[in-house]
C-alpha cells in the first residue's frame, strides 16, 4: 500500500500540538539538581504530576519563528534514510529534497517551490518567461518559512544550499531573478553536494548571493567571481550565484541574453571562477534546480510551545521569590507584620 501524502493544515497543526504537549507534559523528566537542589535548565520545570491545573491552550500565533531558528539549529541525522519519515506533499519524507529525496536537508519540511530543467540557451526577461516545469507558489501562498533551499543539478554532480529566507516571505521572489536583485550576504550557509568540487559547510557566515537580471563586471579582484559588480542594462545578461567567502558554489549566468548559458558547480578552471562568459550549458544533458522552503518544525513547535507551557508555572514561583528578596532587603520578615 502506497504512502499518503501528509498536508497539515495550520488549525490541525496546532490541535494536534497541543494535544501532544498536554497528553506528555507531565511525564518529562526533571533535571538532577545540584547540591543545593537546584535544576540547571528552568525550560524543562513542570508542573507537579498531581496538578489540578490544566496546561494553557498554546498559542501558535505567539510563537517567532526567526527566535525559534536560533535557539534550535538544524540537526542532520547521518544514519537518516528516507524511510524514516513520513512523506510530505513533496513525495519526500520530512527532512529530505531533491529530485530522488537524496539531500539529508535537516529536521523539517521542506516545500518545493519551483522545479525547472532548462535549456542550454534561455533569454528570460520577465517573471513569465522561465518555463517552471513546477510551480507551486499559489498552493503555498500563505504559507511561513525560515528557511530557502536551492538543489542545482548538472549530470550526475548536485549540490544543495539552504540560508535563512531572503525574500520578505514572497514567494514569487524565490525562483530566476528576471525582474528583481539580490546582491547580499546570506545567513547560516549551509552546503551538501555529492562533487568534490565543493566544500560542504554548516550555517556559515560567510554566505553571499548575486541574484539579478544586469549585465555586470569584474569587481576589485579584476576577475568574475564573488565580488562582481552590477552594470548598466536591464535584462542584459542575469547572475544567479551562491559564494561561501571565496568560493563559488553554484552558478547560472547569461540566462536573459541570446547566447549559450554559463553553468557550475565550485569555481571554474578557467579564468573567471564564477563561470561567466563560458558558454557551456551546452555540455550538459541535465541542468536542473529547484527551489525550496523550509516550514516552521514540529520539533520547535513542541518545544516552543511546552517552553511557554512551563513559563506559566514558573512566574508565580519566581515573583514569590522576588517579594521574599525585596522583604528581607526592607528588613521585613516574610510572611510576618511589622510594626
Amino acid at each position: 500500500m502506497g504512502r499518503s501524502v501528509n498536508r497539515w493544515g495550520r488549525t490541525g497543526l496546532v490541535a494536534a500540538l497541543s494535544f501532544a504537549v498536554f497528553a506528555c507534559g507531565d511525564n518529562l523528566e526533571r533535571p538532577a539538581a545540584d547540591a543545593n537542589n537546584n535544576t540547571p535548565d528552568a525550560r524543562v520545570i513542570v508542573a507537579d504530576a498531581n496538578t489540578t491545573d490544566a496546561p494553557p491552550t498554546p498559542d501558535a500565533s505567539l510563537i517567532d519563528a526567526s527566535t525559534i531558528d536560533a535557539a534550535f539549529p538544524d540537526a542532520r541525522v547521518p544514519d537518516a534514510t528516507p524511510s524514516d519519515a513520513p512523506i510530505t506533499m513533496t513525495g519526500c519524507p520530512v527532512g529530505f529534497a531533491g529530485p530522488t529525496c537524496q539531500v539529508n536537508a535537516g529536521g523539517g519540511e521542506w516545500l518545493r517551490v519551483y522545479d525547472i530543467s532548462f535549456a542550454a540557451n534561455n533569454n528570460w526577461d520577465v517573471a513569465g518567461d522561465p518555463s517552471y516545469d513546477e510551480d507551486n507558489t499559489t498552493l503555498l501562498g500563505g504559507t511561513s518559512y525560515t528557511r530557502v533551499g536551492f538543489y542545482y543539478q548538472l549530470d550526475n554532480d548536485w549540490v544543495w544550499t539552504e540560508v535563512d529566507d531572503f525574500s520578505a516571505q514572497n514567494l514569487a521572489r524565490l525562483g530566476v531573478p528576471v525582474d528583481w536583485t539580490f546582491d547580499i550576504a546570506v545567513g547560516n550557509l549551509t552546503v551538501l553536494t555529492n562533487t568534490t568540487s565543493v566544500t560542504p559547510v554548516t550555517n556559515a557566515s560567510n554566505g553571499t548571493m548575486e541574484f539579478w537580471p544586469f549585465c555586470y563586471q569584474p569587481g576589485l579582484n579584476g576577475v568574475y567571481d564573488y565580488d562582481d559588480a552590477i552594470g548598466v542594462g536591464n535584462d542584459c545578461f542575469g547572475s544567479m550565484q551562491i559564494h561561501a567567502g571565496t568560493d563559488t558554489i553554484w552558478v547560472f549566468n547569461g540566462w536573459s541574453a541570446p547566447d549559450i548559458d554559463d553553468v557550475g558547480i565550485g569555481n571554474s578552471p578557467g579564468l573567471q571562477p564564477d563561470w561567466t562568459f563560458d558558454a557551456n550549458a551546452g555540455s550538459f544533458t541535465t541542468r536542473r534546480l529547484q527551489v525550496y522552503n523550509r516550514k516552521l518544525r514540529l520539533l520547535e513547535l513542541h518545544e516552543v510551545t511546552r517552553s511557554a507551557e512551563q513559563a506559566v508555572q514558573v512566574e508565580p514561583v519566581v515573583a514569590n521569590e522576588r517579594i521574599r528578596h525585596e522583604q528581607l532587603v526592607a528588613g521585613k520578615r516574610p510572611g510576618r507584620a511589622t510594626g
